[in-house]
């Protein structure tokens, strides 16, 4: 699963910056390849660190209250992360409406960078 490029994405996409595109690529292609088990991968647009959230059919849903919770990793240029990165993974079920973390915006706001053929 590579980046795709949709009307979607656009200007939130350009938008981000030049250090949260190229740790989302990084991120988006090494786990995409690694794990059959994700269906889509999605980008909360941020200046400031690439937040993404994994729809992996192995994982349980949210429970009735709960919130969608990431967990955050600091940059590694030596890697190719050239940003902090945010990441969530969620159940097949909660896509498009688990509660996000408040600072991410909406479901609105996602832009799918990646979805599996069959997905």
């Amino acid at each position: 699963m590579a980046i795709e490029s949709s009307s979607r994405a656009g200007t939130d996409w350009i938008q981000a910056s030049q250090e949260v595109r190229a740790t989302a690529r990084v991120l988006v292609e090494e786990n995409s390849d690694s794990d059959p088990a994700l269906e889509r991968i999605y980008l909360f647009p941020n200046e400031d660190e690439a937040r993404l959230v994994y729809v992996d059919s192995t994982t349980a849903p949210i429970r009735p209250g709960e919130r969608i919770v990431p967990f955050y990793f600091a940059a590694s240029p030596k890697d190719g992360l050239t940003s902090k990165s945010a990441m969530a993974i969620i159940a097949p079920e909660d896509d498009q409406s688990g509660p996000l973390p408040e600072s991410w915006g909406t479901w609105e706001n996602a832009i799918l960078l990646s979805e599996r053929n069959g997905a």
